[in-house]
């Protein structure tokens, strides 16, 4: 069912099918097309999705997925520096692959031929890193890191990664999200979530945070805070609480950031998956892997009042 309409001033209006007794969509339909025999711990597809690249333990898998329902393998790396490739992310050229390797730190992978992947270089991390995000001219990436220092790398010769700086936070580094202009990052750190200016690497500065362990009563809730996705404006932060669920901060006001909404998932502590959730294009669905507890799907059409529309079970662990 589709509606559209506006109010007396014309403005855009909104419209929610639910339930009048659980307040939840009447019905939610996921299916699964296909699968790939793999306990990965992060897939990122490229190539308009035709391909991706799966983590698992100590090796890069690439598979062709433009058939949904018959996934294959086309090549696969083992690292020799680190046992649990943990999450990563591409080059806009889709011709590098940049992991977060826990037990070493910044892994680097040419990926220009999928049946050809191919080890290019590494910088290792004084902690367990946990995710890695490029900057915008990809030039540098930023490295979470459970040693409570963000390691921010110079890798404009990717072969010869070099350490630029440090930013130190509260206890541990999980995901990251670059704002549009690459000027902006937004950490969850333990306890928080942190906004740092980026727009000189070399020097970064804190803008402001916020605790994500309280809703917008202040109330405590517990959780930590372990990946994040921002709203296409940007002015809508969505945090994953490790041991808890979601967390909706307002980050329209880049030094005083409010905790706006939340919802109890009931998800176990999963040490931080930054790849754990994902929102929709259309801007009005959170996907969250909470582990044991499956893929958590929920509307945040409003969101100061998120709420679960459904829970799909997967066959293993989900994490991203």
């Amino acid at each position: 069912i589709s509606l559209s309409g506006g109010d007396l001033e014309n403005s855009p209006l909104t419209y929610e099918l639910r339930s009048e007794a659980s307040g939840q969509l009447s019905k939610l339909s996921t299916e699964q097309l296909g699968g790939w025999d793999s306990e990965s711990s992060t897939l990122i597809l490229f190539n308009e999705e035709k391909y991706g690249n799966s983590l698992k333990g100590d090796s890069v898998d690439l598979i062709e997925i433009s058939d949904p329902s018959n996934v294959s393998g086309l090549s696969s790396v083992s690292s020799s520096l680190g046992s649990d490739l943990l999450s990563g992310t591409i080059s806009s050229d889709e011709t590098k692959l940049f992991v977060a390797s826990y037990d070493y730190g910044l892994e680097i992978y040419d990926i220009s031929e999928p049946t050809n992947v191919a080890f290019l270089g590494a910088y290792g991390t004084p902690g367990n890193a946990l995710g890695v995000t490029l900057s915008k001219d990809e030039k540098t990436a930023f490295v979470t890191d459970r040693s409570s220092q963000l390691q921010i790398i110079d890798v404009s010769d990717p072969r010869n990664p070099t350490l630029l700086t440090t930013f130190s936070g509260y206890g541990a580094f999980g995901g990251a999200a670059l704002s549009s202009d690459g000027n902006i990052l937004y950490l969850t750190d333990w306890y928080y979530l942190e906004i740092v200016d980026v727009s000189d690497p070399s020097s970064p500065q804190l803008l402001g945070y916020t605790y994500t362990q309280y809703d917008a009563a202040n109330n405590y809730i517990g959780g930590y805070s372990s990946a994040v996705v921002l709203s296409e404006d940007e002015k809508t932060a969505y945090v994953k609480g490790s041991a808890y669920g979601l967390v909706i901060v307002d980050i329209s006001d880049s030094g005083a950031p409010i905790v706006t909404g939340n919802l109890d998932l009931n998800i176990p502590n999963d040490s931080g998956s930054p790849a754990a959730i994902v929102l929709s294009p259309d801007g009005t669905t959170i996907f969250l892997a909470g582990k044991e507890a499956g893929v958590k799907i929920v509307n945040v059409g409003n969101p100061s009042a998120p709420v679960l529309l459904d829970t799909y079970v997967t066959s293993g662990k989900a994490y991203g």
